[in-house]
Parts: C-alpha cells; structure tokens; sequence
C-alpha cells in the first residue's frame, strides 16, 4: 500500500513501526483506536497538499527499502 504513493493510515504496532519514516504516513494508537482514528483521518483532510507529500514521501521509501532491488541489495 505504501508504494501505491497514496497517504496511509498504519496502526501502531511493533510489526508496522519500519514502515512509516519521515512523515509518510500517520500511526493509530491500539489503545484509543476509535480516537486515533479520527485523529489520523482529520490529519489527512485538513491538507491536500500534506497527503500528496506524504504519498509520494512512502513511495519514495518503498522504492528505496522494500523494493526487490532493494533488498537484495542489503
């Protein structure tokens, strides 16, 4: 979903916490998910141009950590 270039709403758990860097996405609490929730959707209604930024922000960091080429790489 991340290399998709679309802003993504990931929820806060161990597993997940590589995915979002610098801003590329927003994290939902476990704990207060139904507050959080609506946290992370108002953060990405109130600004277009936030959402494009942090699309192509994931895009950019799915191309340079989760790519095949990427990864055999390492």
């Amino acid at each position: 979903v991340i290399a998709s270039g679309l802003p993504v709403i990931i929820a806060e758990h161990p597993t997940n916490m590589y995915l979002l860097q610098n801003e590329n996405g927003v994290f939902v609490s476990m704990k207060e998910t139904e507050k959080s929730l609506i946290h992370a959707l108002n953060i990405l209604l109130a600004s277009k141009e936030g959402r494009e930024n942090m699309g192509k922000l994931g895009r950019k960091f799915a191309e340079e950590t989760l790519s095949w080429d990427a990864i055999a790489g390492q």
